[in-house]
């Protein structure tokens, strides 16, 4: 019982000193003489093909200097994709910290043109869910006169969302299935019936539901994004491609609502 007393005794009051003796002093050093490493996200958009700046910030707070060996900013996935060029690396030589300073590296992350002739194939944008991702900053560094290279890092949360031109392209998409869908049930249904149903005319309701319902879903889309709510016959959050599909494939109601939303009589 009184070793079981001692033991927990010299657990409470010597933690410190207990953890201090399991660190080898090399390892204490570089975490007891390390600068104060921050990311800051400056973003004016979510979409993801907009500009926006990334600071990788570093402050010396010690009474020893630093020297930076590299910095670098891990963008997300689909992010990068769409920036090939863009280099991650924000240094190309060392550079001293010394006490009491502070340094500010930026990635200046480009805005992005989505060529219309990758409208349906690019696949970055178009099935981007939105939400919250993550921005990773590394740097390298060691100790002034010092031969041993440490590296930290810190992560910052930035919020994505697809640009409006993918929700478009959603809304054409779910026009292309209703253009789709309707010649191809009324070719069923009058095979079941015994009724004639001329392939021609039915290839022109599928050319018409098809312009028709692009240029319903599109002007519904813009719309939803500059007005919020509309008098519509569904309820539909459009954030991405896929809110967009649904706009188009109830292109064909939708267009009732807002032919009398436009032109009703007082």
């Amino acid at each position: 019982m009184i070793w079981k007393i001692l033991l927990l005794s010299s657990c409470l009051l010597g933690e410190h000193s207990f953890l201090h003796a399991q660190i080898p002093p090399e390892a204490r050093s570089a975490l007891q003489n390390r600068p104060y490493l921050s990311v800051l996200i400056y973003q004016a958009e979510t979409s993801i093909t907009a500009a926006l700046d990334i600071d990788v910030v570093l402050t010396n707070l010690q009474s020893k200097a630093f020297d930076v060996d590299s910095v670098a900013v891990f963008l997300p996935e689909r992010m990068k994709a769409i920036r090939p060029t863009l280099s991650a690396k924000l240094i190309e030589k060392v550079e001293s910290l010394p006490p009491g300073s502070q340094r500010t590296y930026r990635l200046s992350v480009p805005s992005v043109e989505i060529p219309w002739q990758k409208y349906f194939y690019e696949t970055e944008t178009l099935l981007l869910a939105p939400g919250e991702y993550v921005v990773k900053g590394l740097v390298q560094y060691h100790v002034s006169g010092e031969t041993n290279i440490h590296s930290m890092e810190q992560t910052a949360p930035i919020t994505l969302a697809p640009p409006l031109s993918a929700v478009v392209r959603g809304g054409v998409l779910g026009a292309l299935f209703l253009a789709i869908f309707v010649p191809a049930y009324r070719k069923l249904h009058a095979a079941k019936t015994g009724q004639p149903a001329r392939t021609e005319k039915l290839l022109a309701q599928a050319m018409t539901f098809f312009l028709a319902g692009s240029v319903v879903s599109t002007i519904t889309i813009l719309l939803l994004q500059r007005l919020g709510n509309l008098d519509l016959p569904i309820i539909v959050t459009v954030k991405d491609y896929l809110g967009g599909m649904v706009i188009g494939f109830f292109s064909y109601k939708i267009g009732d609502a807002l032919y009398g939303l436009l032109f009703s009589k007082e």
